[in-house]
This record gives C-alpha cells, sequence and structure tokens, in this order.
C-alpha cells in the first residue's frame, strides 16, 4: 500500500494520474487518483487493456457528471425537444415519438462531433489552445440559449449540436490528456473514457425527457422552464465568458464553482 499525504489537499474533482514500471519499462500499475483515494493498494501485475478500459470509462461518467457546462449546453439544447414551434411561439408536441426522434437527432450530432475531436485532439493531430476553447463552449451554451428564446434554428438544432460538439471534443480531449495516457493503452483509454461520456450522458437524457414531455403541457414548462431556463442559462454562459476571457472569478468564484 501507498499513503500519498498530497491526495487529500487536491482540488474538488481533480484528478492524478500514477504510473508504476518495472526496469524494463513495462507497466505494472495504471491508477487515477482522487481527494478520496486516501491509502493506494499497488498490485504488481502486468496492467489488462479491460482493466484501463473499465477505469476511464468510469472516469468518463465522472466527468460528463460534474462538467457542468456540458451538461448545461446539452440541456439547454433539449428544453424545447418536447416543444414545436408554430404561430411564433413553442407549443407542446401532442406525442412522445416526434421528441424521441428530435432528441436522437441532437444526441447523435453531438455524439458524432465531440468523438471526432476528441479522437483527433487525443492522437495529437489536431489541437487547440484550451482557453480558447473554454471560451467557445461558455460561448455555445449562450447562443443555444438565445436560440431558444428568439428561434431561428427550429428543426436544426441537430446542426447546433453538431458544430458546437466540435469543439466540446476538445474540452473533452484536454481532460482525457490531463489525466495522463499510456501510449501503448491510448486506444482502450481514449474508447473507454468516450464511451463513459456517452453512458453519462444518456443517464441524463433518460432522467430528463420523460420529465419534460410530462410538463410540456402545462403553461409552466414553457413559461418557467423553457423559457426562464433558458434565461438562466444565458446568465450563467455571461458568466463563465466573462470568467474565461478575464481570468477573473466573479461572485467570489460561484461562475467557476458551476464550470
Amino acid at each position: 500500500s501507498l499513503a500519498i499525504p498530497l491526495l487529500s489537499r487536491f482540488a474538488r474533482g481533480h484528478r492524478q494520474h500514477l504510473s508504476v514500471r518495472d526496469k524494463n519499462g513495462n507497466q505494472m500499475v495504471q491508477k487515477i487518483l482522487s481527494k478520496q483515494s486516501g491509502v493506494v493498494k499497488i498490485q504488481v501485475a502486468e496492467i489488462s487493456m479491460l482493466a484501463v478500459f473499465k477505469q476511464y470509462f468510469t472516469e468518463g461518467v465522472w466527468h460528463i457528471w460534474i462538467g457542468f457546462d456540458h451538461i448545461l449546453f446539452l440541456l439547454t439544447l433539449l428544453l424545447p425537444a418536447v416543444m414545436v414551434y408554430r404561430q411564433h411561439r413553442w407549443q407542446s408536441v401532442a406525442k412522445l415519438l416526434p421528441a424521441i426522434t428530435d432528441t436522437l437527432k441532437i444526441i447523435t450530432a453531438f455524439t458524432v462531433a465531440h468523438s471526432i475531436t476528441l479522437a483527433l485532439a487525443v492522437l495529437k493531430i489536431v489541437q487547440l489552445p484550451s482557453r480558447d476553447v473554454e471560451i467557445v463552449i461558455a460561448l455555445s451554451v449562450l447562443i443555444t440559449a438565445v436560440n431558444n428564446l428568439i428561434p431561428v434554428f427550429c428543426r436544426y438544432r441537430w446542426l447546433l449540436a453538431f458544430g458546437f460538439g466540435l469543439i466540446h471534443g476538445f474540452g473533452f480531449a484536454s481532460v482525457l490528456n490531463n489525466l495522463g495516457l499510456e501510449p501503448h493503452s491510448i486506444v482502450s483509454s481514449l474508447i473507454g473514457f468516450n464511451l463513459g461520456v456517452e453512458f453519462g450522458q444518456l443517464v441524463i437524457v433518460c432522467l430528463f425527457l420523460p420529465f419534460a414531455f410530462m410538463a410540456s403541457h402545462t403553461l409552466i414548462y414553457r413559461q418557467w422552464v423553457l423559457n426562464g431556463g433558458s434565461v438562466l442559462a444565458g446568465i450563467v454562459a455571461c458568466i463563465w465568458i466573462v470568467e474565461r476571457v478575464t481570468d477573473v472569478e466573479l461572485f467570489g468564484g460561484v461562475g467557476l464553482f458551476l464550470n
């Protein structure tokens, strides 16, 4: 066992990569450590690709659940999924199937897009400055929120999902690269992390869509959830943009806490 006192000083959500090799350079241990890791148990044995896959799958799920900017972008896109824009206003859909179809288009577009750039960035084929990526991610939330209030891409919100999904992929890659990637296990790490992200967002969608459909036939959903939620998302996005452009924490770091 290995006790690492420094772990208790990690910031919330921080991850640290631990790799142990033998004298020939063969990897014997690969772990991702967090604030809660405490005493780390090390079993000296050659690590399997399946073990690496499971570890990074878990990290992918965890990241999407704590990646509030990714979640907010996704939910803001999905708020009108149970609505249809007719006669210059949002109206609820009569059946669940159109809502499911719209949701699948958005999720598929977002998944394909961020999977492409995640792979390109992790493999060092295409790289963008992380600061610029984070700014555009915040901007994606703002634009999506404004589109809900002043619809332009009513039927083609999947285009927003795809276009901005490309940028979100670079954000995912930044997290994955910070975890530390071993050359011999980079494929299993990449696949595991990406599938973890997909699973995590699928859970979010499955929890959100039934509630949204049941509530969509009420005035409360249109006024408070769709419009009010979009306004709130836009405000949070503006805070993120200012913080990421100026590197200044607003409201005592509240905006960064939601980041």
